[in-house]
């Protein structure tokens, strides 16, 4: 029980703040990027999609290891 508690903590709570921060520093960094190196918007979607990729696949696999089989 006390697993399934954190476990809805950390998705419904914690998760969404992550993101939010995740995607705000992600926008800046986004932009010295694009300033620095010329990227073009492509480029630089793929990497965001990158960077949020490897976060949900971590993610999921904390949740998977704190959740009891």
């Amino acid at each position: 029980m006390l697993g399934e508690c954190i476990m809805i903590f950390l998705f419904f709570i914690v998760l969404p703040i992550t993101c939010l921060v995740f995607f705000f520093n992600l926008v800046s960094l986004l932009k010295k990027i694009r300033s620095e190196t010329g990227y073009t918007t492509a480029n630089t979607v793929f990497v965001a999609l990158s960077f949020y990729c490897i976060l949900f696949i971590f993610t999921f696999m904390i949740i998977g290891n704190i959740h009891p089989k």
